[in-house]
């Protein structure tokens, strides 16, 4: 694997998150927001499920979410901060089954780290952004913008 490098600033960071904004596709502007505002790892971020952010019941979203590291196997409360949470407001109405990160074949599946990779690459791309820019540069930022 390459080394990369964080999102040195909040504007470049809303400039790669908006360009999908622009899009059309707010599945892919969340997928930025919520890995660069929480702590998470890409594949436990690929894995959330609606039913771990959005309570149907009281149709309100959650402000902590318990999840199961993949690598470390313990648990982890992940608090999601009010950019995280409207970026996932953005997609509730397109919510197409119970996978977040859905990809867009007939059966409902998340997308794979590699396709993660391609739309975060691609928004960097698109905005000029330097460094070395990945999955994991998504996890660098959240010191920087927690």
């Amino acid at each position: 694997m390459a080394a990369s490098e964080p999102i040195r600033s909040k504007k470049q960071l809303h400039k790669m998150a908006g360009y999908w904004l622009r899009q059309g596709n707010v599945r892919n502007h969340a997928l930025i927001i919520l890995g660069a505002y929480t702590d998470m790892r890409m594949v436990d971020l690929l894995k959330l499920k609606w039913s771990d952010v959005y309570d149907q019941k009281l149709e309100n979203f959650q402000n902590n979410v318990c999840i199961s590291g993949k690598k470390a196997g313990s648990k982890k409360i992940v608090s999601l901060n009010r950019q995280a949470i409207a970026a996932l407001k953005l997609c509730l109405p397109e919510k197409k089954g119970e996978i977040i990160f859905h990809n867009n074949r007939k059966e409902q599946l998340a997308i794979s780290r590699v396709q993660a990779w391609r739309i975060i690459k691609a928004a960097a791309k698109a905005t000029n952004a330097t460094g070395k820019i990945g999955c994991h540069s998504l996890r660098k930022s959240y010191s920087q913008f927690a």
